[in-house]
């Protein structure tokens, strides 16, 4: 009886596989040939369950410039298997799908993969309409969406104007800030000999010193080393003069670039000095430099940088950092999530316990297998990515 039912089975799988390719062979003809296809067609196409018939459809739309399929294409940025794809039609579309893709960069508040995809097709497809919705999104919170729309103005060599200009001000100052603190961050991780963290931070600082760059190009134009300053035609004020000295902080080392070199205490410890005239600041305490980085917004210090931090710490004995470390059970990023469990766990399960019941079910029972070394330290998150 059962070798009849794995038999009946074993049957329903091959007839389901014969007739999925025979609709592969079918599409991939339509695309060989000069017929095209109708917008009905397509729609049963990127609705299917096979992906390989859902790039199949991408590929009609492309080939035959179906441009009243925009809205569908732009809705597949949200599918991962098959958004390269669907990038690559829209592109090929030069400026036609614009405007649905700033509906669907709109609607989709709640992806961030796709929208940093819409952007991207913006920033190639240069108009001036697009011009002024990328510098919106440059002017809000989002870090990956600010790089993204950045790239594509950068990439258009779009010049701001007067207000425009106004506008940015603001942003350039506050990204000169947020490089002093990550600056007097570094340095008081070198001075306490945390010199492994510290080449993550500067992860972080060499990201927001390109951004900078870029911003600075928007800006004042296409300079090639803002480390000479901005061009005197754009100093003529205090305001100037302030970005020009700052410029030279940031730019004016000329420091090696790649991912194996950081710069060393001595030289932190200079650039914070001269920071300190701008944005005066303190020496902090290790503990507050931890809790800092793991408290700080999402979009200022990465999620690998705040991992790093939790791993650092020799042991929990302080309320605060215990608090912090705490909250973190409760991150919707697994990652943190695994590394506050580890670093509790090698604190004794108290603090564990008192957040246990308000933990969801699911993440619970994983954060129960870290918290008594159930699962191995190598079947951790943290560990694969440093292996990959």
């Amino acid at each position: 009886m059962e070798d009849s039912i794995k038999k009946s089975k074993d049957i329903g799988k091959l007839s389901t596989l014969r007739i999925e390719n025979e609709r592969i062979n079918n599409t991939r003809n339509l695309l060989a040939g000069s017929r095209t296809p109708q917008a009905a067609e397509i729609l049963r196409l990127l609705r299917d369950k096979y992906p390989e018939l859902n790039k199949l459809a991408l590929f009609l739309v492309g080939k035959f410039n179906m441009t009243e399929m925009i809205p569908e294409v732009c809705s597949c940025l949200a599918v991962p298997g098959i958004r390269s794809d669907a990038c690559a039609v829209l592109e090929s579309m030069g400026r036609a799908p614009a405007r649905e893709l700033g509906r669907f960069y709109l609607t989709s508040a709640s992806n961030l993969s796709a929208r940093k995809a819409a952007l991207l097709i913006l920033g190639k497809s240069c108009s001036e309409e697009n011009a002024g919705f990328l510098l919106e999104i440059v002017l809000s919170n989002i870090r990956q969406l600010k790089e993204a729309a950045l790239d594509g103005l950068i990439n258009c060599g779009y010049k701001t104007g007067g207000k425009e200009k106004e506008r940015l001000y603001k942003l350039i100052y506050e990204t000169f800030g947020l490089l002093s603190w990550i600056t007097d961050i570094k340095a008081g991780l070198f001075s306490y000999g945390r010199n492994e963290l510290a080449r993550e931070v500067d992860k972080e600082y060499m990201r927001w010193e390109s951004f900078l760059y870029n911003l600075l190009t928007l800006t004042y134009g296409d300079l090639p080393n803002h480390s000479e300053g901005i061009a005197n035609d754009e100093i003529d004020d205090d305001y100037g003069r302030m970005i020009y000295a700052m410029a030279k902080i940031v730019f004016g080392d000329n420091r090696i670039k790649d991912s194996q070199s950081f710069t060393d205490a001595k030289k932190e410890q200079g650039r914070q000095r001269k920071f300190q005239k701008y944005f005066p600041s303190s020496a902090s305490s290790l503990k507050k430099i931890y809790d800092d980085l793991i408290n700080c917004d999402y979009n200022l210090i990465g999620v690998w940088t705040k991992a790093n931090a939790v791993r650092d710490i020799p042991g929990i004995v302080d309320d605060d950092i215990a608090e912090s470390v705490v909250a973190l059970l409760f991150s919707p990023e697994d990652l943190l999530q695994e590394e506050a469990a580890r670093s509790i766990a090698g604190s004794g399960r108290e603090l564990y316990n008192a957040a246990a019941e308000r933990i969801p079910e699911r993440a619970r029972n994983k954060l129960e297998s870290i918290i008594t070394g159930i699962l191995e330290e190598k079947e951790l998150m943290f560990e694969k990515v440093k292996f990959l």
